[in-house]
């Protein structure tokens, strides 16, 4: 049986609120545009920059984040507001982790270290 796994789900705290975020597998154009990034030297906003224009098509789901008003927040809010910046980082560094098998004897929601 394959250990491929078809969502990973990242579950981590923001403002209080406690989200989870279902998201749809990395592929490979993106993560080798984002290797190219990850090196000595890379500016914190040239990877947010990436991230707020390729997370959309990966976040599935996104249950727990509300706003002051108690309004359900979606991908497309965090990909597009600056306030969830550092919740968009989380997010897609866990999508990048998850992509990246630490133990290939295990399924990749199970292997990446939180």
């Amino acid at each position: 049986m394959s250990r491929y796994v078809k969502q990973v789900i990242h579950r981590t705290k923001f403002d209080g609120d406690d989200v989870t975020v279902t998201l749809e597998p990395f592929r490979y154009a993106d993560l080798l545009q984002l290797d190219g990034l990850v090196v000595a030297g890379t500016k914190d906003s040239e990877v947010l920059n990436l991230y707020s224009k390729m997370l959309p098509a990966y976040i599935a789901k996104v249950e727990g984040l509300r706003d002051a008003a108690g309004v359900e927040m979606t991908g497309a809010d965090i990909c597009n507001s600056v306030y969830f910046s550092a919740l968009l980082v989380d997010i897609g560094n866990a999508l990048v982790n998850a992509a990246k098998l630490a133990d290939p004897r295990l399924p990749a929601s199970l292997s990446v270290a939180s």
